[in-house]
């Protein structure tokens, strides 16, 4: 696994060098959300997007936010009511996920580069490369190991992979966002102990690089009256989160951009304030912080 990830690193380093002509050209590409945009589309409040990740952090006079991982990320098992029995989930053609939520609340351009059945140790960490020397993203949000958890991959193998993701952002100038992953249930409970054993390594990765968590799984634990028979997830299929089960991802994708914690009751008003909600509007139940 080390010889594959040094193989990676060297695709990286020669990817860069190429890609140093086009970053110069990119930048007057219409992808992306030009600097003022963010500020007069009135979604969010002035002191709160000042205060956000949503600036042109590699100064190309433009803001890209880019959603990277497996079908957790394009938005699988999406548009479907928890009240609803799924067996097997259908893949989708349309924009959903909680990127689109993102698009929704925070109105700015996301792009979704979800790829279901995906695995980061076996060809998403050269895809990850490969996307994000050609987007050029200012933040990314990465949110993949569901597949890697079902190959029984050891946690060590998925923490140096994903800290190669981490350097190649920071290298490019990114913002990078790790997500957590969402409880494996149901038909799928036997992921359990290697989805949790990822998280650990997430949130460690996350503290020693100093960068932000969006703890996914722990709002799902907020959120879920319990885990075992959570109403945010697909079920019995329990994989892919359903409507509200996006919904919740979407709200903790949004704040980690906004540098708030909604899983606390003061980030949980400094989140509807910062975009104009009601209060009592966040379905992300806060934990005893």
């Amino acid at each position: 696994m080390d010889r594959k990830i040094k193989y990676l690193l060297f695709i990286y380093l020669t990817m860069l060098i190429v890609n140093i002509a086009d970053a110069q050209q990119s930048s007057s590409s219409s992808s992306g959300t030009s600097s003022s945009q963010a500020a007069s589309n009135g979604k969010i409040e002035p002191a709160a997007l000042a205060n956000s990740m949503l600036y042109d952090h590699n100064g190309d006079g433009r803001i890209v936010v880019l959603a990277f991982g497996d079908s957790l990320t394009r938005g699988t098992g999406d548009f479907v009511s928890p009240n609803e029995e799924v067996y097997e989930i259908e893949q989708l053609d349309s924009e959903a996920g909680y990127p689109l939520r993102m698009e929704q609340t925070l109105g700015i351009s996301v792009l979704n580069r979800g790829k279901p059945g995906e695995r980061l140790l076996s060809g998403g960490l050269k895809r990850y490369i490969s996307t994000v020397l050609s987007e050029r993203p200012d933040v990314i949000l990465i949110m993949e190991g569901a597949n890697d958890a079902m190959d029984q991959e050891n946690a060590n193998d998925y923490m140096r992979a994903l800290q190669t993701a981490i350097n190649v952002a920071i290298d490019i100038q990114a913002e990078p966002i790790l997500l957590t992953l969402t409880p494996a249930i149901g038909y799928h409970e036997g992921l359990a102990p290697f989805i949790n054993a990822y998280n650990d390594k997430i949130r460690a990765l996350g503290v020693y690089n100093g960068i932000a968590i969006s703890d996914i799984y722990q709002a799902f634990v907020n959120t879920c009256a319990g885990i075992p028979d959570c109403g945010l997830i697909n079920r019995p299929e329990g994989l892919h989160p359903n409507v509200e089960g996006y919904n919740v991802i979407g709200e903790m994708a949004n704040a980690a951009v906004l540098k708030v914690d909604i899983l606390t009751t003061e980030g949980r008003t400094m989140y509807e304030q910062a975009l104009y909600l009601l209060p009592g509007s966040i379905e992300t139940v806060p934990g005893l912080r």
